[in-house]
């Protein structure tokens, strides 16, 4: 003992450098020796501040003035031991004299000494009486794994405890484990975690010789203490839910010293590697993918399992021993096919050489995961001739490496990450017969996921637990209390109040659409040919399916509602599909297509511009069927030549027909604002359909005459091997080339406004395509959802801030405009249920007007179960994530983007922020890394980047020289860039100061940290807040209770200091009935939503200063418009205050309308 305290003392400062350079090793390469390394440095720390530790291999234990605590790691994948911060899974044992760790103030005067620690000792008894005495307690090391603990209580004088013990704590994690009770026979008790109280009593008059303990690395003994004589010498309780105790009695009668002692033991679960030298088939790296060589799943360099060492792992109770594959023609691993992998191993044999195991433990994944697989299966064989078949299922018994939670019976016991992702490893176990020796083992893919097994080990001993921490979800539930009010209002989709204060039919302009002739490009901005000189803006909501077919009932109200929301236009989506006859024949149904043509000289004539895309789902009416997927035939609009000829065919029908209802074809007409080509259509994207070679024949059949042509035509040699840059060049110029051709086409057929492509995709290699384009069309949406194939649930949402991050707002699609031209966002969206949706209005709206987009096109179907044919009656009003009218937040946000954006309240910045690209940035190398999915960011502009859009207009520059002075580098910025400080550019140029960034108007701040936005103009402001209080110039805010958007909006368009008609708006949240989750700070959907809802409580003290004319009254208003009750308020020195609160019993208004007669 004295040696180890020496020793430690010596090097203290050594290893606290030691310590620290070590984990930043250990995390840099993912290793798990390194924890290890680091665990015994921390705990050798600890000992000069705390006690007395004795280090050792499997286990962790150290005095405690009061007695002995034992720790024993799950090894979940825990890089660093702290004590004090254990994990679910890990063990903990206290001995002690009475649960006396519970309160150590009866311990004073501690004293410690060559290795005996000395205290004072103090306590009331049960009959009120104070007793005081000392202890000696010693601990003796006879071995690294034994030590023998001496314990010495002398009192004042007798004293009669009552329950006279030394208890043994055990926590959560051993629940349900099996403790033995040696005596004249073993006795079995289960920690039930069910069960309170006494749970056993060992036998009556015998003593116990040894109680055993089951721990997750070994085993714990603790043997040769005192039998007291006469009734039990041991106990197990169960104390509460969550805590198991074992009670060795040492007195049963009054005691004045008390003398006492026990040996401790562990012992090592006996554990074996199994090695799989002979039948690996794969390394851990491989240099090139898809080429049936190297290693791991055969994805890449970006993508294999290198940063994983071989060698020697310890995870719990078992041992493997990993082959280093440069000792073994590079196998180390053994993966298994499925149909998208055949040529890896069908099966594989092991052979096990007789030995006796009571458990096999695999180390493995899968890839290409689905809980409905079978990974494969185990067939062992003993000695005897006779077999066991071992089913191993996927997301069960083993999970996806790119998944690092723990699934039933699988722990995630390491996890590092590669530039694809955060990817794990998993241990599973299975009972083997311990009494026939087993001969081999062999193993059989499940031939559905791809199952890969690193490592397996034979086990043995007697109920080794087998515990962990299931990373379940946890269950959201709303209940009409508190937090939250159930929330109901009669639904009337097409109706709000005639001239109410939501009616903003005044944003909709002339009457009918076009009437300022048709629309024309001039620099940055969209003008009408009869105003050349104003710039136009649009604010659209989108259609689809059938409500782009409307019925006689929608086209009287349907139009009109969209104008009383603010809009001044309509996308019309998804509409190419219902329009033909199913089927390889190109028919168009003719009653489809007048309803369509009807629709949209409805829209026209009450005062709603339109655009549409030429292709979105349509899998019909192609004489060449090549697939049933709409995604196929995009891709084949640009290179085959029938299927290009149909999209022609099909815009001569759409474009080129007259419709009966305005006398003119679509592309004659005016109401017709611009057109894109193809919905999210880009090339240089991450899918597997662009790359060449493919693994698939028919893409290589398509790709291969055109660019060996491509490349006859330039003078390159052919090859069946493109590098990187050649293919993107390829795929640049041919985009170009087919864009001309589509842009021709329409041309030709009367179309004069403006026309684009793209519409999704950051990746910096589109810019030199989307130059060519007349306007950038991109999409953005706020949260959307991780969705299940199929656009099934479960939905996953990150349920965060679009303000603590700020790049993640419109600025992330915003930073694609390109110099020089105009851009639309037409799919724009701040997702349902996101809990800071509220923010959407005042943060989209401000920064869309800041960044002078020409168009946003809200992603809100309004109609959108009508259009999936679904109902809207009685309860079942669906709230789904891209709902505007069904969701009061979205529906605010609307009614504030239309007066921040539409009516241009917020102005346009003077300052522009550009980001340099070659019209050669195919030949940038981290330019190119837009097809790997785990490097993509590096090739889009950073959020370093993007957050500039914050103070002004952000923007691409393609330029083959400098470009503007002051423009950015993606390539420079790369290089300072990390991702949990995306603003460090920002502070760097001065523009972010205090944590608050300014926009270059002085109109907008915002304050990340603080999820603060404050918007200040003229005629409205925006107050944005999680904190209780903030103020703008005429707006502020007080007593805030919940996170909430603060909007005030002159309707008269006077300033909104002398307004004398004020819309007032007051959000916090509103969640529909539905189940869900949350999972590791995420959110998960399990169905649509549907009323009644939930709306979160909230009030604050709002104050406006406003000194219009007449005298001031205040009204709150219901979901339609109307007022429902008046609002008490004071008004002093031009400055009107009062309560806005949603929770007003019957009444839970949202919205205020403030008036002066």
């Amino acid at each position: 003992m004295n040696r180890i305290l020496r020793l430690v003392f010596e090097n203290f400062k050594r290893i606290c450098t030691d310590e620290r350079n070590a984990a930043e090793e250990s995390s840099a390469v993912g290793r798990t020796d390194g924890g290890w390394r680091n665990t015994k440095n921390i705990l050798s720390a600890l000992l000069l501040s705390s006690s007395v530790f004795l280090s050792a291999e499997e286990w962790y234990r150290h005095t405690i003035p009061n007695g002995i605590e034992i720790i024993s790691r799950a090894e979940n994948g825990q890089k660093n031991f702290q004590p004090k911060r254990l994990e679910l899974s890990d063990d903990r044992v206290i001995i002690d004299f009475r649960d006396t760790h519970y309160n150590p103030k009866i311990f004073t005067g501690i004293r410690r000494k060559n290795g005996v620690l000395k205290a004072d000792f103090s306590t009331v008894l049960r009959n009120g009486k104070r007793i005081s005495g000392h202890v000696v307690s010693r601990v003796t090391e006879h071995s690294a794994n034994r030590i023998l603990w001496d314990y010495t209580l002398t009192l004042s004088e007798p004293a009669d405890f009552g329950n006279c013990y030394f208890g043994i704590g055990l926590n959560e994690a051993m629940l349900g484990r099996t403790v033995r009770l040696l005596s004249e026979q073993e006795e079995s008790v289960v920690l039930d975690a069910e069960k309170e109280g006494c749970l056993h009593h060992g036998p009556w008059n015998r003593p116990v010789r040894e109680v055993k303990i089951p721990l997750n690395r070994g085993e714990l003994t603790i043997r040769n203490f005192p039998y007291p004589g006469k009734r039990h010498s041991v106990s197990v309780f169960k104390y509460g839910k969550k805590q198991g105790h074992i009670r060795l009695w040492a007195a049963y009668r009054p005691v004045r010293e008390l003398k006492y002692s026990m040996e401790i033991e562990y012992a090592p679960w006996e554990s074996e590697p199994i090695p799989l030298r002979r039948a690996g088939n794969m390394g851990l790296a491989d240099s090139v993918a898809d080429d049936r060589r190297g290693g791991w799943t055969d994805q890449g360099p970006d993508n294999d399992l290198r940063i994983f060492p071989a060698g020697k792992h310890r995870f719990g109770p078992a041992l493997f021993d990993v082959t280093d594959p440069a000792t073994n023609n590079g196998k180390a691993v053994m993966v298994f096919a499925n149909p998208s992998r055949s040529y890896f191993l069908r099966e594989a044999a092991l052979p096990v050489g007789g030995k006796h195991f009571d458990y096999l433990y695999l180390l493995h994944c899968t890839a290409w995961s689905s809980k409905k697989h079978i990974a494969g299966t185990i067939e062992v064989r003993y000695g005897d001739g006779s077999t066991q078949k071992i089913t191993v299922r996927d997301q069960y018994d083993t999970a996806n490496w790119w998944s690092t939670q723990n699934v039933e019976n699988a722990p995630c016991v390491w996890s590092s990450e590669n530039f694809f992702s955060t990817v794990g490893l998993f241990m599973t176990r299975f009972p083997v017969d311990p009494s026939k020796p087993i001969e081999s083992l062999l193993f059989r893919t499940g031939n559905q996921s791809v199952w890969c097994v690193v490592g397996i080990s034979g086990v043995r001993g007697k109920n080794i637990p087998f515990s962990f921490h299931v990373d379940r979800e946890t269950p959201l539930l709303f209940t009409d209390g508190k937090k939250w009010k159930l929330f109901r209002y009669t639904f009337q989709p097409f109706y709000i109040q005639d001239h109410s204060a939501y009616d903003l039919s005044f944003q909709s302009g002339s009457v009918p659409a076009g009437s300022l002739g048709k629309l024309r490009v001039n620099g940055e901005h969209f003008v009408f040919e009869k105003a050349p000189d104003k710039p136009v803006r649009f604010w659209g909501a989108k259609q689809i399916q059938e409500a782009n077919m409307l019925r006689d009932r929608e086209l009287k109200l349907f139009p009109k509602l969209l104008k009383q929301l603010g809009y001044n236009a309509v996308r019309l989506h998804h509409f190419d599909e219902l329009l033909m006859k199913k089927g390889a024949k190109f028919e168009i149904r003719p009653e489809m297509l007048d309803r369509f043509f009807r629709t949209f000289a409805a829209f026209k004539q009450a005062g709603l511009y339109v655009t549409l895309d030429l292709f979105t789902g349509r899998v019909s009416g192609f004489e060449e069927m090549h697939g049933k997927t709409a995604h196929i035939y995009k891709i084949l609009s640009w290179y085959h030549p029938s299927v290009r000829k149909n999209m022609e065919r099909f815009a001569a029908v759409i474009l080129g027909t007259k419709n009966p209802y305005t006398g003119m074809t679509l592309a004659e007409d005016p109401a017709l604002i611009s057109v894109g080509l193809i919905n999210e259509n880009p090339r240089l994207e991450t899918h597997e359909e662009h790359k060449y070679p493919n693994a698939i024949a028919f893409w290589n059949r398509l790709y291969k005459p055109l660019f060996d042509a491509w490349c006859r035509e330039k003078g390159f040699p052919q090859t069946d091997r493109p590098a990187p840059a050649l293919w993107a060049q390829f795929q640049t110029e041919n985009h170009i080339r087919a864009y001309r051709h589509y842009r021709n086409v329409l041309r030709g057929l009367g179309v004069t406004v403006p026309i684009s492509d793209i519409s999704n995709s950051s990746n910096l290699v589109l810019a030199p395509i989307r130059s060519n384009f007349d306007y950038t069309d991109i999409h953005w949406y706020f949260d959307h959802p991780t969705v299940s194939p199929g656009f099934m649930p479960p939905f996953l949402y990150r349920n965060t801030s679009s303000l603590s991050t700020l790049h993640e707002t419109p600025l992330a699609s915003i930073s694609q405009r390109l110099k020089g031209k105009p851009v639309m966002v037409t799919e724009w969206h701040f997702c349902v249920p996101n809990q800071y949706r509220a923010e959407g209005g005042a943060a989209g709206g401000a920064y869309a007007a800041l960044n002078g987009v020409s168009g946003a096109f809200d992603f809100n179907p309004i109609l959108w179960r009508y259009a999936w044919g679904e109902p809207m009656s009685g309860d079942y009003i669906p709230m789904g994530m891209f709902s505007t009218l069904e969701d009061p937040v979205n529906f605010y946000n609307a009614l504030i983007t239309s007066l921040l954006f539409l009516r241009g309240d917020v102005k346009e910045s003077e300052k522009e922020f550009l980001l340099r690209v070659s019209p050669e940035i195919f030949r940038d190398p981290n330019a190119l890394l837009y097809s790997n999915y785990g490097r993509k960011w590096m090739a889009q502009p950073l959020p370093s980047f993007k957050v500039f859009g914050a103070v002004g207009k952000i923007g691409i520059e393609v330029t083959d020289g400098k470009g503007t002075p002051g423009s950015f580098d993606n390539n420079e910025l790369l290089k300072t860039y990390r991702k949990e400080d995306p603003f460090s550019e920002l502070r760097k140029r001065g523009y972010m100061k205090n944590g608050e960034i300014v926009s270059s108007t002085g109109e907008i701040t915002v304050n990340p940290s603080k999820k603060q936005l404050k918007v200040i103009t003229p005629r409205s402001e925006a107050l944005v807040q999680a904190g209780e209080a903030q103020k703008g110039k005429l707006l502020s805010v007080r007593k805030n209770t919940t996170f909430s958007n603060v909007f005030a909006g002159a309707l008269d368009n006077a300033p909104l200091s002398n307004s004398r008609r004020i819309l007032l708006i007051h959000t916090t949240n509103v969640m529909p009935s539905a189940r869900f989750t949350t999972h590791r700070g995420r959110l998960l959907q399990y169905k649509t939503g549907c009323m009644p809802y939930y709306l979160r409580k909230g009030s604050v003290e709002i104050s406006l200063k406003n000194r219009g004319r007449g005298q001031a009254k205040l009204y709150a208003l219901d979901m339609h418009g109307r007022r429902i009750v008046p609002i008490p308020f004071s008004e002093q020195n031009g400055t009107i205050t009062f309560r806005a609160d949603n929770d007003l019993g019957k009444h839970s208004p949202m919205a205020y309308e403030l008036i002066r007669e």
